[in-house]
């Protein structure tokens, strides 16, 4: 804005339809310093806005509690040697024992 202004004052008294080009840089410096004032109004207000949410997610953001531990029951599942003849019987134990239960979530169900 500054250059602008600098330029425009720079110009030769000579210059044809000098009054013309300064009325239109006097013109164009104030919609330019309009622009840039609600540009600065805009930003206070959406700092403004800005500390207010943060305000209100603190206030309103509950306490981390986490997921309840619950305490389980040890699940009595046979060891798996990893021999292929213990697969079946293993996998059932597990699915039946772990894998199908609805009132645990997985989380429980790999600890």
């Amino acid at each position: 804005m500054q250059a602008y202004n600098e330029e425009a004052d720079s110009l030769p008294a000579d210059t044809s339809q000098l009054s013309d080009i300064l009325e239109k840089v006097k013109t164009d410096s104030v919609n330019a310093e309009n622009v840039l004032e609600r540009a600065m109004f805009s930003r206070t207000v959406i700092e403004e806005q800005l500390e207010e949410l943060a305000i209100t997610t603190v206030t309103n953001t509950p306490p981390c509690q986490g997921i309840p531990r619950i305490k389980l029951v040890p699940i009595p599942i046979p060891k798996f040697s990893g021999q292929i003849w213990e697969c079946e019987a293993f996998w059932s134990a597990f699915e039946y024992s772990v894998h199908t239960r609805n009132d645990m979530d997985d989380i429980y169900k790999m600890n």
